[in-house]
């Protein structure tokens, strides 16, 4: 593997959700372990409510982002519906910059690619963007805004050449999930929204990133032990086409993160109510192939509560997972704050765990992001 990110700004950063809303971060050694830094406000306020499945997170990926330089942070104020950016100092601390209003209702996810970033707003059924400056400034774009027909928003991204959006919703309310594409042109502009619906009896799409290929790596969360990952292609239309799906035999599937390892690239899924996290090879094939043996007891790590939000260093040496202690399986009930556990990544895909946990979160923290 590579380690692309500078030694003098190796961090993780955590939001705690809470109000009002911080950023912690966790300065990271060469060995991936973690040691708790400074705690920086958003300027906003989290939003922990109670929803159905009984924990108070936002039920959402990319709540906190990173740009690929790792020079710039930008996070969601969901209790007070703004976004706020930091730049990233040396020793990995930051520095907030902006605060502007996300022109929606309970933001929950971002998306970023080079100078432009959207929002998804969970109750309003929106999106907007914005113009990123050198500094970390946020601008909104006129006319950028678009709404959604999917209830239960959890994540948007952009494709690997920034000209195409995705969000998935989980289906809150409705017979299905779907998954919905925004067209984007040169000037940050989105175009029409096109939806399909891509949900089995039982199942819901959640968390996303794509491959190196530009393939959507999706999780599809059940809550009867039956999640699985389905993988996409997506064309300059916004079309997508289903390559590959892969029953993984957990209790919610919610979160991905992708490492590449000389030719071969992992993706790495968190299921909150198994606790674990499941290691999958994607295949130049198309095929989303298991990294050891998998079955409802066999995973490549589990996790000491929860399992939530994960992202892999830009090294793609390192997993980090955010885990509330003291949950138990549905109904999710139980008492404890949030702790980050770390894995290095074999060569192989499989996981090696750099100890006991770190930090003392509050337990609605949402959002993971590491340098």
């Amino acid at each position: 593997m590579h380690n692309d990110a500078k030694d003098d700004r190796r961090a993780v950063y955590v939001m705690t959700n809470a109000t009002p809303n911080a950023i912690q971060v966790f300065h990271r050694a060469g060995d991936g372990m973690l040691s708790p830094g400074a705690s920086y406000p958003t300027g906003g306020n989290g939003h922990a409510p109670n929803p159905p499945l009984g924990f108070p997170i936002l039920e959402s990926q990319s709540a906190l982002v990173l740009s690929r330089d790792g020079r710039m942070v930008f996070a969601v104020n969901a209790g007070s519906d703004t976004i706020s950016s930091f730049v990233v100092r040396r020793g990995g601390e930051l520095q907030r910059v902006g605060l502007v209003s996300s022109n929606g209702t309970r933001p929950v996810s971002l998306a970023l690619h080079e100078g432009v970033l959207y929002v998804a707003s969970a109750d309003s059924k929106s999106i907007q963007g914005y113009r990123v400056g050198h500094t970390g400034e946020l601008t909104m774009l006129a006319g950028a805004s678009r709404s959604l027909s999917g209830s239960g928003i959890a994540t948007i991204a952009f494709n690997r050449t920034g000209d195409v959006l995705v969000i998935a919703s989980r289906g809150d309310g409705e017979p299905m999930g779907s998954l919905e594409t925004v067209t984007v042109d040169d000037h940050g502009m989105p175009g029409p929204v096109r939806r399909q619906d891509v949900v089995k009896a039982g199942q819901a799409p959640f968390g996303f990133t794509f491959d190196r290929r530009g393939h959507v790596i999706l999780s599809n969360l059940s809550l009867t032990g039956d999640s699985s990952v389905s993988r996409y292609s997506v064309a300059p239309t916004g079309e997508m086409r289903l390559i590959a799906e892969q029953r993984i035999f957990t209790t919610a599937a919610c979160w991905v993160a992708t490492a590449t390892a000389g030719p071969s690239t992992f993706a790495f899924i968190t299921s909150a109510g198994s606790r674990s996290v499941t290691a999958l090879r994607v295949d130049r094939s198309g095929s989303l192939t298991p990294v050891g043996p998998l079955s409802a007891t066999e995973q490549a790590a589990f996790t000491s509560g929860l399992a939530l939000d994960c992202a892999v260093s830009m090294g793609d040496d390192f997993l980090y997972v955010l885990s509330p202690d003291g949950f138990s399986v549905p109904p999710f009930t139980g008492a404890g704050p949030a702790v980050v556990h770390g894995y290095r990544i074999e060569p192989s895909g499989a996981l090696t765990s750099l100890g006991p946990p770190v930090g003392r979160l509050p337990q609605g923290a949402t959002g993971l992001a590491a340098v």
